[in-house]
């Protein structure tokens, strides 16, 4: 049996051809656009934490709202038919909870979003 030589092994010549493209397609990126991304990472991280406090309070304020729009429902609901003046207070109560559900509504949708 013949032994076998370097030029003759083709596993080996696969490995070498393999070697020597390796460093053309697995260059590391530039120091500067490593720094950059971890930067803009530690900015988007930071500003997460920083509105956290401030959505914690648009979620206790749209529970507030729900609950006062439920207390009203059931305060106002139960009584009997109530003169003209009262359904326009009933009607005003449900009108203005809506607007501040909308607005609790809307400041959570803007704040998910980054300007």
């Amino acid at each position: 049996m013949n032994p076998v030589t370097q030029s003759d092994d083709p596993l080996r010549q696969a490995f070498r051809a393999y070697a020597a493209t390796v460093p053309a397609a697995g260059q590391t990126p530039p120091g500067s656009l490593v720094w950059m991304r971890a930067e803009r990472r530690r900015r988007a991280l930071a500003l997460r934490r920083a509105q956290r406090p401030v959505r914690i309070m648009q979620v206790i304020g749209l529970l507030c709202a729900l609950l006062a729009t439920g207390w009203g429902m059931l305060r106002f609901g139960s009584l009997p038919p109530a003169p003209n003046p009262d359904t326009r207070f009933l009607v005003l109560l449900i009108a203005g909870t809506g607007v501040v559900l909308l607005g609790c509504w809307g400041m959570l949708l803007a704040s998910r979003h980054p300007s």
